[in-house]
């Protein structure tokens, strides 16, 4: 399918931005047409090996049956979102995004730039997910309240497949979508 100069880790998914939950929210993003995309950091499930990558590999890092979907959120309600994934940092349900750039600071999203803009609270956007957020996964219960979601009918595997078919120069890197501000929380200085 791809061929990767190294290794991609699976190291520091609940603790922040990681090169391969930048390429999973990526291939939401793409898959989908959104404005962003969001990715429970529990559902990538394996590290890419060195050089040749396999069907097999993606199945890896993406095992479970979860299809792409669509959801219409206001800006105020993307404002939400990401106030509670800035709250699960270094927890169980912390995001890996697309499309979207942002600050954690005092445990809320601050900073917030979608498609490097700056979010308007009364703009429409298409904020892309899988089904099992969508349906309340992880405590992702934002997406169910904004409304009915568009489902792509497509599994994440199958796109990320196409995706680094499209994109056989992908490079696997952190592409400073989230940062961080102040003092490291008591649970992750253990």
């Amino acid at each position: 399918v791809f061929r990767t100069r190294a290794a991609v880790s699976t190291a520091g998914l609940a603790d922040g931005e990681t090169p391969l939950g930048d390429f999973v929210a990526d291939v939401l993003l793409e898959a989908s047409g959104a404005d962003l995309a969001i990715m429970n950091s529990g559902g990538i499930r394996a590290p890419l090996p060195e050089g040749t990558v396999t069907l097999g590999d993606i199945y890896g890092v993406l095992p479970f049956d979860n299809t792409i979907v669509a959801v219409r959120m206001e800006g105020w309600q993307v404002r939400q979102l990401l106030d509670f994934i800035a709250r699960r940092l270094g927890k169980g349900g912390f995001a890996q995004v697309s499309g979207v750039q942002f600050v954690i600071r005092g445990g809320r999203a601050s900073d917030i730039r979608v498609g490097g803009r700056i979010l308007e609270s009364d703009r429409a956007y298409r904020v892309a997910t899988i089904d099992y957020l969508y349906d309340g996964g992880d405590g992702y219960t934002h997406f169910e309240k904004a409304g009915p979601a568009e489902s792509t009918g497509i599994f994440t595997r199958d796109a990320a497949v196409e995706f680094l078919r499209k994109h056989p120069d992908y490079e696997f890197k952190k592409r400073d979508r989230i940062h961080w501000e102040g003092s490291l929380p008591m649970r992750m200085m253990r």
